[in-house]
């Protein structure tokens, strides 16, 4: 049976690295790529990763 593994979850946000900026306080992550609309915060436990990217219908 094949098996279904979590590695990104996707958060829309009119601001993408204010969002991310956030969550990394909270979760103590730490950034791993970050671009002008587009963040990527890093589980320390090499679990699921955290993606910022810009919400729809936004424009940075």
């Amino acid at each position: 049976m094949p098996v279904l593994e979590l590695t990104t979850v996707n958060i829309g946000a009119p601001d993408p690295g204010a969002l991310a900026r956030f969550y990394e306080r909270l979760l103590g992550w730490q950034i791993r790529a970050e671009e002008p609309d587009w963040v990527v915060l890093k589980n320390p436990n090499a679990g699921a990763t955290l993606s910022f990217p810009p919400a729809a219908g936004t424009s940075t």
